[in-house]
């Protein structure tokens, strides 16, 4: 497991400094900490932190927090469970829900509860007909019967997330029904398959190898880069050859499940959320609107209080953000928006009559 030092480190690099158009320097790091906290940070003092010499103080929590802000607007931690990932490695405690709203301006899909799914509010301009049919993600696990407790166990930690329906065959199977059908159907109409792997399943000859063989040609029909397959192994296994291309997950020791589950949770969310984006019916929909849609409740608060006539100053102090941070925001918004400055965005928002759709 990496260090805390290690993983900043590892953040720190994967971040774009839009001054520069480069990976924050240690020293950019610390400016960016001073703009946070009105307490300039220097680049040794992150070096340090990188090289385990000084460790930040388990009770300076506003520090932390800061720098898991700077790392994550400008993109280097992209999820809670990294965030988590990285304080667990220095030995601090995981962010509470009040520090994940701070961090990430918006509770990601995985801290949610099912009651967030459904849209609070209508995307501006969008027709009824023409909104994200709000459903739970399908998911199939393929398994061998000689793994049935273990999966039965899998079964019941996706079922209790709210958002996700797992398909099970003696939890969806009605008497009466042909099984083979039934699982031939619903194999075809998933959106994920997790493919349950043991030293049992993948050496027996039998029905659970055509499963894996369907489930294989399914995929090979999705557009690149759509995560299908979820390789889940219960114990040490080969995968089959054709799962090679696939990233795999490891399901044991006991004591890592948990955190294969938040892993497993995150692919999860990474393919609803890009199944809600393709079923807008694009067609009747503007593509300004359809990229007003994809902008994050933050920065359509931001777009709100521009559209209202105030400064970034005032934006930073009405959100709690430094100047720095609704800068960056406000960028992502031209970008995403297709404008060019500050004028047009005010514009946008005033044309589609924002206000009426989001609330701060």
């Amino acid at each position: 497991m990496k260090t805390f030092g290690e993983l900043l480190y590892t953040y720190r690099k994967q971040c774009r400094d839009p001054k520069w158009k480069n990976a924050l320097s240690q020293q950019r790091l610390g400016e960016l900490l001073g703009e946070e906290l009105g307490i300039r940070y220097s680049g040794a003092a992150v070096s340090a932190w990188e090289r385990g010499e000084s460790k930040i103080h388990q009770d300076d929590r506003l520090l932390l927090i800061s720098l898991l802000i700077v790392l994550h607007v400008y993109g280097g931690i992209k999820s809670l469970t990294e965030a988590n990932e990285m304080l667990e490695a220095g030995n601090y405690r995981s962010l509470n829900s009040e520090e994940i709203q701070r961090t990430f301006h918006e509770v990601p899909l995985e801290a949610r509860d099912s009651s967030s799914l459904a849209y609070s509010q209508d995307p501006v301009g969008v027709s009824k007909s023409a909104q994200i049919a709000v459903r739970k993600l399908r998911v199939f696990l393929c398994h061998s019967s000689q793994d049935k407790p273990i999966v039965r166990e899998l079964y019941q930690r996706l079922n209790a997330e709210g958002w996700i329906d797992p398909w099970l065959d003696e939890e969806k199977l009605l008497p009466g029904q042909d099984w083979e059908l039934e699982i031939e159907k619903a194999v075809r109409k998933t959106d994920v398959v997790i493919l349950c792997l043991s030293n049992k399943s993948v050496t027996k000859e039998g029905y659970v190898q055509k499963e894996i063989k369907r489930a294989l040609d399914i995929s090979d029909e999705k557009p690149e880069g759509v995560i299908f397959l979820i390789p889940l192994r219960f114990n040490e296994c080969d995968l089959p050859v054709r799962l090679g291309k696939y990233q795999y997950a490891d399901y044991f020791p006991y004591d890592r499940k948990e955190l294969t589950l938040m892993k497993i949770f995150e692919s999860l969310n990474t393919r609803y959320k890009s199944l809600m984006i393709m079923e807008l019916d694009e067609k009747s929909v503007p593509e300004n609107i359809l990229a007003f849609s994809n902008l994050s409740l933050q920065e359509k608060h931001i777009l709100l209080h521009l559209s209202e006539g105030k400064t970034n100053r005032e934006v930073a102090q009405a959100l709690f953000l430094s100047e720095t941070t609704v800068d960056k925001y406000l960028q992502s918004i031209l970008s995403k928006l297709k404008l060019i400055n500050r004028a047009d965005a005010v514009s946008y928002a005033l044309d589609h009559d924002i206000k009426s759709h989001i609330s701060i």
